[in-house]
């Protein structure tokens, strides 16, 4: 059975962690939101800027696709630059909030 000391020390070193752990969330988050993704098309026709939201911000399309026969093309680059530009804003993310979920399940010293 532990002493009144050392479970006050544990629980010392329990808050300690806590408050490092919920500093970096804090530190994570801002950095996240400041952080915009840009994504290409294949045909590297249609580029996309995406905010930390993953909202569109800026869209640059070559002018070659910006003819009546070209629409298909343009939808097509279009899409696949969008979609890539989120995939890329959640893998981010999440590789940003597995470090901290990882910290979290470590064992206080």
């Amino acid at each position: 059975m532990m002493e009144m000391g050392d479970l006050l020390k544990e629980m010392g070193e329990i808050v300690n962690k806590t408050n490092v752990i919920q500093q970096k969330m804090t530190d994570t988050m801002d950095q996240f939101n400041k952080q915009t993704f840009s994504a290409q098309s294949t045909n590297k026709k249609v580029k996309v800027k995406l905010d930390h939201d993953l909202i569109p911000i800026a869209i640059e399309i070559d002018d070659s696709l910006l003819t009546p026969k070209s629409k298909e093309a343009l939808t097509k680059s279009l899409l696949e630059a969008l979609r890539k530009g989120v995939e890329q804003g959640r893998k981010n993310f999440e590789e940003k909030m597995s470090g901290i979920v990882e910290e979290m399940q470590t064992p206080a010293p």
